[in-house]
């Protein structure tokens, strides 16, 4: 598949770029160490891959080759909300390692548990503002590739008004409605329309961003209205809808070591997703009981989560979830379509694709 070859290519030039930057300058060492971590262990750099097509979707081959210090600059904001993202859901694991709090309090195996913990935490928080400096300073590099600064400036705009924003008000609307709830009310798992406004605003919107950056790069423009940079973020928000309703269906039915993060976490944090919006609404009493019981719950056992991922299952949640994130690229397509087709757009629809089907 031409898609994964281009994947590859992506990642290669972001490793590249990254290195390329005095990163070592950075101290004491752990803060250094919790900044490089998740970006040295890889990823699928589907942000990057978006952008780089979009660019060339727009502004051909030069455009594309050019575009390689914008597309690490969303990589290393996505990195920075994962760094964050952990400390809050309390994930031990991320991409098949330690997630950055526990790697630095475990560099401290002599200090006291309590201390060491919050110093892990402590550091991460400010490794994850370090990543989100560094993705700034790396769009502004964009410039050097003779790209027009004011260009430049308005893809910073996108990335720190509408990006950054969005992702911190999703991030916000998740984690309350998975800690917050009034005992004088039923349980609520939310509505469809408010989990997917939080999906858009969590995950979609830094596919747009990333989407719109490199067709505004591609074009050499600073109109975020243009027809093209319009069409290619609109694609691009519908795919990361698609992308965080698979990765809910990952969350329950995939396996743990592929993934490098807990199956069942979800569950366990009491995030309310589509999956578990469905299934409540079609449960019987007892599947009710048993959601009411152990969704949010610090004291599930293992064999409580399993029995929730069951019901998940056994309702049709998960496969209503998997039909719907089908629908979501079924609209993307549409917008795709106003592009005008290249060997980059039929990346893109491969690209589309992948994210409701992929397994990882």
């Amino acid at each position: 598949m031409i898609l994964y070859d281009y994947l590859k290519t992506a990642e290669e030039r972001c490793r590249r770029c990254f290195e390329e930057f005095p990163l070592d300058t950075i101290r004491p060492r752990e803060l250094y160490r919790g900044t490089v971590e998740y970006f040295n262990r890889g990823g699928k750099r589907l942000r990057p891959a978006i952008l780089m097509l979009s660019a060339g979707a727009t502004g051909g081959k030069t455009a594309e080759e050019s575009v390689t210090s914008a597309a690490c600059a969303v990589e290393l904001f996505h990195t920075f909300t994962l760094v964050h993202d952990d400390i809050i859901d309390n994930d031990p694991t991320r991409r098949g390692g330690k997630s950055v709090h526990v790697l630095v309090s475990d560099m401290f195996p002599t200090a006291e548990r309590e201390k060491r913990d919050e110093y892990g935490r402590d550091t991460a928080i400010l490794a994850g503002d370090m990543l989100h400096a560094l993705s700034v300073r790396f769009m502004l590099d964009t410039a050097k590739s003779g790209i027009s600064p004011t260009t430049v400036m308005s893809a910073v705009d996108i990335l720190e008004s509408e990006c950054l924003t969005g992702v911190l008000e999703g991030e916000a609307i998740d984690t309350r409605a998975g800690l917050i709830t009034d005992p004088t009310l039923p349980f609520s798992t939310g509505t469809r329309d408010e989990i997917i406004y939080m999906m858009q605003k969590k995950t979609g919107v830094l596919f747009s961003a990333s989407a719109k950056i490199g067709a505004m790069l591609g074009l050499d423009t600073s109109d975020d209205m243009h027809p093209h940079v319009v069409a290619l973020g609109e694609f691009a928000s519908s795919c990361g809808i698609a992308f965080q309703l698979q990765d809910d269906i990952l969350g329950v039915t995939g396996d743990e070591i592929k993934l490098g993060k807990p199956i069942g976490s979800d569950i366990r944090e009491g995030k309310r997703t589509l999956i578990l919006n469905n299934a409540y609404e079609k449960a019987d009493s007892d599947g009710k009981a048993l959601i009411e019981r152990v969704v949010g719950s610090k004291y599930a056992t293992d064999k409580d989560i399993l029995a929730v991922r069951d019901l998940f299952v056994s309702t049709g949640a998960v496969e209503y979830t998997r039909r719907l994130a089908l629908e979501y690229i079924d609209t993307a397509l549409t917008h795709l379509k106003k592009i005008p087709a290249s060997a980059y757009t039929e990346i893109l629809g491969e690209w589309a694709d992948f994210m409701a089907r992929r397994e990882l």
